[in-house]
């Protein structure tokens, strides 16, 4: 992803094994939670399915109160299912991390995410710097009517640690009504 958006696809795999690496999910599909109605499963199977290593949700799509600014409860709950489930279907916390811009959304997500830590990682894009995970949540959270994004997503060089984080599957969390101005994600 990074290599196309970043680097102008001039970046080259070091082999075969690390391009094709998955998720080693022992207890999926069998863990998934039992299902409520179809639309749930369907999401929720596809985000944490080991065979698709890049995914992108559309969190605006989901009912919920109008959030606005650097913190998103909605996406914060979003986070923590999948995170769940992941764990459920069998990767140890200590190989999942969450990734978010702001403080704010750092701190909802691990109120959420309370029974996994401090097994469990979530930090700002900055304190990410130089850590890797096999399994990586990136909450992109900025939703509001002005269509501002602020200045610390209009840095490519933060995107590009955030996004370069995951070892094998990559999921990103961001509202699509909010259509970003041009050069930001």
């Amino acid at each position: 992803l990074c290599n196309t958006l970043v680097y102008n696809n001039k970046l080259k795999c070091g082999n075969e094994s690390v391009a094709n690496r998955r998720l080693a999910l022992s207890k999926f599909p069998a863990a998934m939670p039992p299902c409520k109605n179809g639309i749930e499963a369907d999401w929720l199977r596809l985000t944490v399915d080991p065979n698709k290593p890049v995914i992108f949700l559309d969190t605006d799509r989901i009912p919920r109160a109008k959030e606005t600014g650097s913190r998103n409860k909605l996406e914060a709950e979003i986070c923590m299912k999948v995170i769940e489930t992941i764990v459920a279907c069998g990767l140890d916390p200590t190989e999942i991390g969450v990734i978010t811009p702001y403080r704010s959304q750092s701190s909802q997500i691990r109120r959420q995410l309370f029974r996994f830590t401090p097994e469990l990682e979530v930090h700002t894009i900055d304190k990410y710097q130089g850590r890797d995970k096999s399994c990586i949540f990136i909450s992109l959270v900025r939703s509001n009517l002005d269509r501002k994004v602020g200045n610390l997503l209009r840095d490519w060089r933060r995107i590009n640690v955030a996004f370069t984080r995951a070892k094998s599957k990559l999921i990103l969390g961001k509202n699509c009504r909010f259509r970003n101005p041009p050069g930001t994600l």
